[in-house]
């Protein structure tokens, strides 16, 4: 046993090899020099409201700089030089509420800038402060992204080819049939709404919209091709090794490899984020995430925590992007927990 844990510990040191992550370090993230690095390398700029009373804004710089990741390398960068040329600036405004049902990531568009807030509240039940969950962040981004495809490539064409593949369902209402055409009740109710869900599902539970009809091809599927080809079109940082999405579609096994995953299924060996991923690409991230997951499947949840220094989750506060509800989210003191080390890492697929 101990043999394994250390040839899985050296593998995983040559995944980090290159590679920026948050995990394993108890350094202290510089504030001031992670908003200056956010601003040069995406074109956005960073305003922290009432910042003279000294609080610490760095979980809200983390919510932004782990969102602006889960995104190609260069397409958010791409929208605010489109902007920038038009006149309009893109700005990240991060700012207090007092107001637990204000703790919401927010998007406003008009003609002069294009504002995506981060809420905090300092005073909280806990010990450190609330802040609007990466979740929320990104579907605020989603508009974002949402309404550059409107301007770059036409709103009136998309929403046409949704139309066609939304088939007999119209928008604005649910009934029988249409969980196999809109994500949730929410999608349903208008184009826009649906557009931003799609990004999000997307990019933050691909597995959800992979296994949806038991990993059966449905009008959502056949959407998010759709959505990704013109985000191919309309990106030139997007390229055919990005594999936008892919992993939000459904996957099939080759024949040789049904026995080693249902083997991997019944040890509990494969995570819930990677069920039905069978054909990607992955990242170095989820190379961590499935080699940490097997070292705490063989030596315990208590072995496991003890070994690499994790301390005891507890229950913070966030809101529901799309339904507006408050539910408790489950976050470590530090940033050791294997999750963390796993979506940190960077977007290179290995």
């Amino acid at each position: 046993m101990i043999r394994i844990i250390k040839i899985l510990c050296i593998s995983l040191m040559f995944c980090f090899i290159g590679t920026m992550a948050y995990g394993f370090t108890h350094e202290q993230l510089d504030e001031d020099k992670l908003k200056a690095g956010l601003e040069k390398e995406y074109g956005i700029n960073i305003v922290i409201i009432n910042n003279e009373d000294n609080t610490n804004y760095i979980d809200s710089l983390t919510v932004l700089d782990r969102g602006l990741k889960r995104f190609p390398a260069g397409m958010i960068s791409e929208i605010t030089k489109f902007y920038s040329n038009s006149g309009i600036s893109t700005n990240v405004i991060i700012d207090r509420t007092e107001t637990i049902s204000d703790l919401f990531s927010e998007y406003k568009l008009d003609e002069k800038s294009a504002d995506l807030y981060i809420y905090i509240m300092q005073n909280s039940v806990y010990n450190d402060a609330c802040v609007a969950s990466e979740e929320g962040f990104i579907y605020e981004t989603g508009q974002y992204i949402r309404d550059y495809l409107f301007k770059n490539y036409g709103y009136d064409k998309i929403k046409t080819g949704f139309e066609k593949l939304n088939g007999q369902y119209k928008y604005g209402t649910w009934g029988e049939g249409y969980e196999n055409v809109f994500i949730n009740k929410h999608s349903a109710m208008s184009f826009n709404d649906e557009i931003a869900d799609i990004i999000l599902f997307s990019e933050i539970h691909p597995e959800v919209l992979r296994n949806l009809n038991d990993g059966s091809y449905t009008a959502i599927h056949k959407k998010i091709e759709y959505l990704a080809s013109i985000i191919n079109q309309s990106f030139t940082s997007v390229t055919v090794d990005t594999r936008l999405w892919q992993d939000a579609l459904p996957q099939k096994p080759d024949d040789w490899a049904l026995d080693a995953i249902k083997v991997m299924e019944e040890s509990s060996l494969i995570p819930e984020e990677l069920e039905g991923m069978y054909n990607s690409y992955i990242t170095k991230g989820d190379f961590c995430f499935l080699t940490l997951n097997l070292i705490e499947n063989k030596l315990g949840k208590d072995k496991f925590n003890k070994l690499f220094g994790l301390v005891k989750q507890e229950d913070h506060v966030a809101i529901d992007p799309i339904k507006g509800e408050v539910y408790l989210d489950k976050k470590t003191e530090n940033m050791n927990s294997y999750e963390e080390i796993g979506r940190a890492s960077c977007r290179e697929r290995v």
